[in-house]
Order: structure tokens, then sequence, then C-alpha cells
């Protein structure tokens, strides 16, 4: 019941990526400190409370997320893949190949 548990709250820290409100990116925040509600990503795509200037992916946050899923023994079905692939490419910068932590973010990984 406790891995249970633990995999909601995990998930319900995901940025699923929002094609009607033109959010392309998705990964995961580094925790519920923003108020979102806790069944926020159950919700229909068109009601799910967007904050983009403070609430936003972070890779050390989604890295993370994605090992505690895996090591409570998650198949992962509900991790939005295609989004954070996109993530990934968007945080990428073109010129030195590094990396930056979080759309706005310095570039510095």
């Amino acid at each position: 019941k406790e891995k249970k548990s633990i995999i909601e709250w995990v998930y319900a820290q995901q940025m699923i990526s929002n094609k009607e409100k033109g959010i392309d990116y998705a990964g995961f925040r580094g925790g519920s400190f923003l108020g979102v509600p806790f069944n926020n990503n159950s919700r229909p795509e068109k009601d799910r409370v967007v904050l983009p200037k403070w609430d936003r992916v972070n890779m050390a946050s989604t890295h993370n997320a994605i090992c505690i899923l895996i090591g409570l023994g998650d198949d992962l079905s509900s991790l939005d893949r295609q989004g954070i692939v996109n993530t990934i490419r968007m945080l990428q910068d073109p010129v030195t190949g590094s990396f930056s932590s979080m759309v706005d973010g310095e570039v510095d990984m």
C-alpha cells in the first residue's frame, strides 16, 4: 500500500504535455509546493491547472522521479515519454550541445 501511495504522489508531480494549451514540454516538478491539485493529471487536458511561469519541468527532478518509479517497480505506463524526449531536445543548446536543467534556465549541464 505504501509503494502505491508513493507512486501516486510521484506521478502527481508530473507535468504532462498539453497540445490544447501549447505546452510541448513534460517531466516532473520538484514537489507540490505551488498548490497544484493532487489529481491535476487525472483531469481532462482542457481542465488541468497550468502555471507556466512558476511551475516548470526540472530535469534533475525528472531523473529522480523516474529512478524512484523504477525502484518501486512501476511499469512507467503513465510516463509522458514523448513529452520528456521533446523537453530534452528543447533544453539542449544548439551551439555548445550543453543542457539547461529547465526551460528558461541557464545552460550549465
